[in-house]
């Protein structure tokens, strides 16, 4: 979720190097020592146990996406049998809304969606969204854009605005040692996301979902080495269902957390750690064309045209690096 900075270099000024780097071989000599001695290692799984976990996962993917890509195709059929009978003033437009990753970027996310609430009712005033996928710090900005009042906006908007001092605390000077699972640790966000995501939260998603709306995110499952895609709203229910809340806030948490840098999540006994690791947007690229909210209408409403869709994507973050890149990308551009 964070972008990591240095902001320290070595001095060999008043410090000889050839003392620090002394240093630094003593300390990785200690690392190697205790590596074995870490009580947080996960057994081994052999080859062949993850690759059928993979080929398990991917097929519980593809029958996940059938269920809540049928649900949004009769969603979006009811409005328009609707408007074909004139209970609804105008045709029904499918809204998909796009965050990405961006570490404390996401500011920027939360920020926007805030500013687009000001444009005045028009075909450019944020609408509802009839789909709404988020990574990372994408993750934590969409329960509350799914919502979609100026409350729920206002909500993430603050979090960012004002992050408390223990959002990210480092694990003490030798925070490096194997026996530490992460470079540091999230004290601050986990008790942010406990305070925020509640049952009323959990309970206002699924009523948002309960006529086909989509809420999804990705995490990355590090066991199998591929993404892994949560059905919000069907997570949401689950956990009002069996009262483990917790398990909605790992994966945010998962799908938000620096791999090494911030604690992995242990969901249904696997790893997962940051989306933006598989894919820093989720836009459905992984499905098969058949599988798609067009595949599937075409089958099911074949006399029936599909409504214009309108992708809006949020991108929190920096679509060129900076710097010289810039400039080599206006030269070569300017050639053309």
């Amino acid at each position: 979720m964070y972008t990591l900075r240095l902001s320290k270099t070595l001095q060999c000024d008043r410090t000889p190097c050839h003392h620090i780097a002394r240093l630094l071989t003593i300390f990785l000599c200690l690392s190697a020592v205790l590596a074995g001695c870490s009580s947080l290692e996960r057994p081994a799984r052999p080859v062949p146990e993850l690759l059928q976990l993979r080929q398990t996962t991917q097929a519980q993917l593809v029958e996940e996406s059938h269920i809540v890509i049928g649900r949004m195709a009769t969603r979006v059929k009811a409005q328009y049998d609707a408007y074909q009978a004139g209970r609804l003033s105008t045709p029904p437009v499918i809204d998909i809304l796009i965050v990405s990753g961006g570490g404390d970027w996401g500011a920027f996310g939360a920020g926007f969606l805030k500013g687009w609430g000001r444009v005045p009712p028009g075909p450019m005033a944020r609408p509802q969204f009839d789909v709404l996928t988020g990574v990372s710090t994408g993750a934590l900005i969409a329960p509350f854009a799914f919502l979609g009042t100026d409350d729920a906006l206002e909500q993430i908007v603050q979090l960012y605005r004002h992050p408390k001092p223990d959002w990210v605390k480092q694990r003490g000077f030798l925070y490096f040692l194997p026996n530490n699972i992460s470079f540091a640790e999230v004290p601050g966000l986990e008790r942010e996301m406990r305070e925020k995501i509640d049952v009323q939260m959990l309970t206002w998603l699924v009523a948002g979902g309960q006529d086909g709306r989509l809420l999804v995110v990705n995490t990355t499952n590090v066991d199998n080495g591929d993404a892994r895609v949560w059905d919000v709203v069907a997570e949401a229910q689950q956990a009002l269902t069996t009262h483990d809340i917790d398990r909605v806030h790992r994966i945010l948490l998962a799908s938000s957390g620096i791999p090494g840098a911030f604690p992995f999540r242990e969901i249904d006994d696997e790893m997962y750690v940051d989306g933006g690791v598989t894919g820093n947007i989720l836009y459905g690229g992984r499905l098969r064309e058949q599988d798609t909210l067009a595949g599937v209408w075409a089958v099911q409403y074949p006399d029936t045209p599909m409504p214009p869709t309108r992708f809006r994507v949020i991108f929190n973050n920096q679509a060129l690096p900076s710097g010289q890149a810039h400039l080599d990308y206006a030269v070569n551009t300017c050639k053309r």
